[in-house]
């Protein structure tokens, strides 16, 4: 099911479906603003500062019996130097400030959900979000636009969403491998249960949440060596299957799953008359992860697939809520294999239960370790048909991005931000995906002041193609090989790139003041020798007007 065994994960959908059709009254709300708002691409503010903050930005429904539309509008400003902190421009949904000294406007209305989900059999939401930016240029960007209808416990939504995929805290973390939350959200249509449900006759101890999406990148250019076209139009495809052990009152609880997501389209273009699959063929291809090639087509999974398996393990004692989570990661299929099984995303996170609104009181801590190193590229890696992994690389010229900006974890550094030093071949825009990583995040308050932090150390290591024991490939190359352990591998000359270490830090503070006004200022650094030396400073004053 990770590589062209995805056939069983779209029959598992389909019996899901099946079963979940009868399901409406045992629908289950989950908590808003947790780790698991986020399992089916639910959305979510750019403010990470804690949970009582986010409830009606997040948040798709009111109190019963109540439909009111809501607003804020938001007034900041940056004062930096030429390169943006790192966590100024991470999981920031594309809401990117400008270097040096800028200025921004941002705007978002919604109408939620007017009831919970088990209370109707139909209900409708609508939001937008808009942020321009002023300094050295000036810029608007559309960052959310939405459209949404629920029957029974399924929802269809069509636009463009703020969305995180994957089981990982949706406030703190350094950012989910498949969708992190990081760039502008791919507009889409998508059909979910966008809370878990509980499967029938199961007396409430197994509940599902599932959900499947198309949606449009545009036109996408291509690596050189596709050498037909320069570029094409480029589709999005995402397959999302969670589940739960456990009731919900249980203070002990299991979670799992898998997404799946693929960026493709326009394979007969890029290939010509030598790509013999129709378009619908293409499309089931695509849709299972079968490989396709011949004598003139490399064989290969249509377009770049990847995704991320996922557990999560919760439980809730008298004051503390505690959860320990991680994610593997597969591209081409090497996790099938085991080859890249020391990869993966391992966080826990700490968050308090008591209620306390003066004084200090810690609310959220997080830990984070990363580890992307492996790939299955090594020279004592396990041999498997589909290669080494290489996160993010792909056909497209930008591989795993939307807008040029990471669509994924953002520790994987691409070409624009990395320092210009660095050895980098002139065909990859990630130069940086083997990664480890130490992150630690924060959330409390002191009275009324709202305070969060992050704190990211990373030790990189470039990718295999700027390594001294190159690239391990299975197919055939233009590129001179040498055969290494039984491997074929491609060792490009040097110079290579050598270990980098990186620290990037960021501490935010809001407070509320008269009038449902908000003020709020955040610092953050970067310093090490993968990203280029930057410090910045932001402040801003928010109302709600809704």
């Amino acid at each position: 099911m990770i590589s062209s065994k995805h056939s069983v994960i779209y029959a598992a959908t389909f019996a899901a479906l099946c079963n979940l059709c009868s399901a409406a009254p045992n629908a289950e709300p989950i908590l808003k603003n947790d780790i698991l708002d986020q399992v089916v691409s639910h959305r979510h503010h750019h403010k990470f500062v804690g949970d009582s903050l986010l409830t009606s930005s997040i948040s798709d429904t009111l109190p019963e019996g109540r439909q009111r539309i809501t607003g804020r509008v938001e007034l900041g400003a940056y004062s930096m130097g030429r390169h943006i902190p790192f966590w100024f421009r991470t999981n920031t949904n594309g809401n990117i400030p400008l270097n040096y000294n800028s200025g921004y406007l941002s705007a978002n209305i919604q109408k939620p959900y007017k009831h919970p989900l088990n209370k109707t059999l139909f209900d409708w939401a609508v939001g937008l979000d808009v942020r321009s930016n002023a300094g050295t240029q000036l810029n608007l960007r559309l960052t959310e636009a939405y459209l949404k209808g629920r029957f029974g416990v399924f929802q269809l939504s069509a636009g463009r969403t703020k969305d995180i995929t994957g089981l990982v805290d949706s406030t703190l973390s350094s950012g989910a491998f498949s969708i992190s939350g990081n760039s502008l959200g791919i507009p889409k249509i998508e059909i979910s249960t966008p809370e878990f449900v509980t499967i029938p006759r199961t007396y409430k101890l197994i509940a599902a949440k599932i959900g499947i999406a198309h949606g449009w990148f545009g036109r996408t250019p291509l690596m050189a060596y596709t050498q037909r076209v320069a570029s094409a139009n480029s589709y999005y495809h995402q397959l999302q299957i969670y589940g739960r052990f456990g009731k919900p009152t249980w203070k002990l609880k299991f979670y799992g799953g898998i997404n799946h997501q693929v960026m493709w389209g326009d394979e007969k273009k890029i290939f010509g008359n030598d790509y013999e699959l129709n378009g619908l063929q293409t499309y089931w291809h695509m849709l299972i992860g079968r490989e396709y090639g011949n004598s003139s087509v490399p064989t290969s999974k249509i377009g770049e697939q990847l995704g991320s398996v996922d557990q999560l393990i919760e439980l809730r004692l008298s004051s503390v809520l505690i959860r320990f989570y991680h994610q593997f990661f597969y591209t081409t299929g090497g996790l099938w294999y085991l080859s890249n099984i020391k990869d993966g995303l391992f966080g826990i996170t700490l968050q308090n239960s008591n209620e306390s609104h003066s004084g200090f009181r810690w609310q959220k801590l997080l830990i984070e370790f990363l580890n992307s190193k492996s790939q299955g590229g090594e020279i004592d890696a396990r041999i498997t048909p589909s290669g080494a992994e290489s996160y993010y690389h792909s056909m497209y010229r930008y591989g795993w991005t939307y807008h040029q900006e990471n669509l994924g974890n953002n520790f994987f550094t691409n070409r624009n931000y990395a320092k210009p030093s660095l050895v980098m071949r002139d065909n990859a825009y990630i130069i940086n995906n083997r990664v480890n990583l130490f992150h630690l995040g924060f959330a409390g308050s002191i009275g009324k002041l709202l305070l969060s932090s992050k704190i990211s150390w990373s030790r990189n290591y470039g990718t295999y193609a700027t390594s001294s024991i190159g690239v391990s490939v299975t197919h055939n190359t233009d590129q001179p090989t040498v055969w290494v352990n039984g491997r074929k591998r491609i060792i490009f000359p040097g110079p290579y790139f050598e270990r980098v270490n990186q620290l990037s830090a960021m501490l935010l503070l809001q407070m509320p003041i008269k009038n449902n006004f908000w003020v709020s200022s955040s610092l953050a650094i970067d310093n090490g020798g993968l990203l280029p030396r930057a410090y910045g400073l932001q402040m801003s004053l928010s109302r709600r007007i809704l």
